[in-house]
Parts: C-alpha cells; structure tokens; sequence
C-alpha cells in the first residue's frame, strides 16, 4: 500500500528554492530537477525501507543526476513519510541532520 507523503515547511522551501536556483540557472532545468526528485519520492513513496536509515530514523535518498539527497523519516504504523528536508549534499554535509525544521 503507497505511503501518505508530508512535507516538512523546511523540505518545501528548500525545493521551491533549489527549482528555483536551477530555474534561473537554465530554463527548464528546475523542472527538470523537479521531475527527478517525483521520481525518487515515487519510489520512497511504494518502498520506504529500502532506502537506508543514516541518523536514528533519518533514512536518505538521493537525487540521480543532482548533488540532492531527501531525508525522511518513515512511520510504519500509520504508512507517513515525512520529507524533511531536500539537502544539497555539497552544502555542510556535517550539519544535515541540524537543521531546523
């Protein structure tokens, strides 16, 4: 059974700002940027295992093609995944369980 996917204010605020760094970068790379992290939250979405937990319950998947990773937090028991953040892997990697939410 699919997962409910949540947000996080942090997670949606850093993909309008990176759709929009690449946005600005290159016209139509933002979408294209976009369409890679769907994927990838496709995937989480039908198998939230199978991405391996990095920090307690932090699970990480990264983004094909783009210095990205999605951290999350899987809850069984009620099928959620919350996307806590969209982290550019090159930016501080040490600080990206840190960050506020």
């Amino acid at each position: 059974m699919p997962c409910q996917i949540i947000f996080s204010t942090r997670a949606a605020k850093d993909l309008k700002e990176s759709f929009e760094w690449y946005e600005n970068l290159e016209p139509g790379l933002g979408v294209r940027f976009i369409d890679f992290v769907d994927s990838v939250l496709g995937i989480i979405e039908l198998y939230p295992e199978s991405f391996p937990r990095k920090k307690g319950e932090f699970r990480e998947a990264s983004i094909r093609k783009f210095p990205y990773l999605i951290i999350y937090e899987y809850s069984p028991g009620d099928h959620t995944i919350l996307v806590l953040y969209i982290f550019h892997s090159h930016k501080r990697p040490k600080r990206k369980y840190s960050r506020k939410r």
